[in-house]
């Protein structure tokens, strides 16, 4: 009975599709795949948008609505965000793999930003993208 209802439970599980965070007192809510990259300056946490998913209001430009501000931290932003789609790259910036452009040496691109990448997370991002590799191909060696 118990395994079960543990069973229902797993199938009525829906992965999270946005995040909500305060921004100037208000409560904001974007989905995941529009977030690119976030980064702490100082006290502020900033969170960029994809270009892709930017489509301004009248009277607004994309600039005005690319980020927001908030002054949650970045561990806190971290911890609501899906492990398999996001990681800390830096100790002050997390990305999307899904907008990750590509590596170069000690910087990484996400869109048009050229993010910095230290020693110690671009090991762990190799081995993470290493994991997601052999679990969504197979890989197959032919002897000669």
């Amino acid at each position: 009975m118990e395994a079960q209802l543990i069973q229902e439970q797993l199938l009525e599980y829906k992965p999270k599709t946005s995040f909500a965070f305060i921004c100037k007192g208000r409560v904001v809510s974007i989905k995941l795949d529009e977030i690119a990259h976030v980064s702490k300056y100082g006290n502020e946490t900033v969170i960029y948008m994809a270009p892709a998913h930017l489509n301004p209001p009248e009277g607004r430009t994309e600039h005005s609505i690319k980020s927001y501000r908030t002054g949650h931290s970045l561990q806190e932003i971290l911890n609501d965000l899906p492990v398999n789609d996001f990681f800390r790259v830096h100790k002050s910036h997390i990305i999307s793999l899904k907008h990750m452009a590509g590596v170069k040496k000690k910087r990484i691109r996400v869109g048009e930003y050229y993010l910095p990448v230290s020693k110690y997370y671009k090991a762990q991002l190799c081995i993470h993208l290493q994991q997601i590799l052999n679990k969504n191909f197979i890989f197959y060696t032919f002897l000669k």
